[in-house]
């Protein structure tokens, strides 16, 4: 009696874009592609060297470990969320000059970095993971977020004439409005969408700008 036939385990198929010399780009682009779909929990550095159609070995010369790899995805997601900051902030600061446009610039923000959250969660929740809190680069995209909130911030109280001696204290509030909301939507402990977002987002900009009176 012949023995029933092992099923093979489904590979992915190879990416065709990839070509020899650029594996590190191709390896980050395909686990990019990969945490969206499903997240960082269950990646392994085999998911994406299959779907690149080379050995789990040639990652390794590459990136040392899985965190660093998904720490270079972490990176293309501080870029992806500094770059449409920039592009919100100019359309909703079109025309605006003084105070006005301090603020629109600081709320806009603030609304941005909740939408990214919602739109790509599964990239949201690995840029603020464990990878990032171990980062010790100095240059590295996770600041440049931090940085222009604090910028914002501080534009305020300047545009405002205001004390600007507390700007890390006025940063962690700021920021705890809009992450900490962002990571309740997340969570399902928000579940609105639509105009009840639109609203509650707005609610938290005005709360951000009373903050710093």
């Amino acid at each position: 009696m012949k023995e029933p036939a092992k099923r093979k385990r489904a590979k992915s198929a190879p990416r065709s874009d990839y070509h020899h010399g650029d594996l590190a780009n191709a390896l980050v682009q395909t686990t990019l592609e990969i945490v969206e779909a499903s997240g960082a929990e269950g990646f392994s550095l085999r998911d994406a060297t299959e779907r690149c159609g080379v050995a789990v070995s040639s990652a390794y010369k590459h990136f040392a470990t899985r965190s660093a790899l998904l720490l270079a995805v972490s990176d293309l997601g501080f870029e992806a969320l500094c770059k449409r900051i920039d592009a919100r902030v100019a359309r909703a600061t079109r025309g605006l000059s003084g105070v006005a446009k301090a603020e629109a610039t600081l709320v806009e923000l603030g609304r941005t970095y909740i939408l990214f959250a919602l739109d790509r969660p599964h990239l949201f929740r690995l840029m603020y993971g464990s990878a990032q809190r171990d980062d010790r680069r100095e240059a590295r995209p996770a600041a440049e977020v931090a940085r222009k909130l604090v910028a914002g911030i501080d534009e305020v109280l300047r545009e405002r004439g205001q004390d600007r001696s507390e700007l890390s204290t006025h940063k962690v509030v700021a920021w705890s409005l809009v992450h900490g909301f962002a990571v309740m939507a997340l969570d399902g402990l928000w579940q609105k969408r639509g105009r009840e977002l639109d609203a509650m987002i707005d609610a938290l900009g005005a709360a951000m700008l009373r903050s710093l009176r």
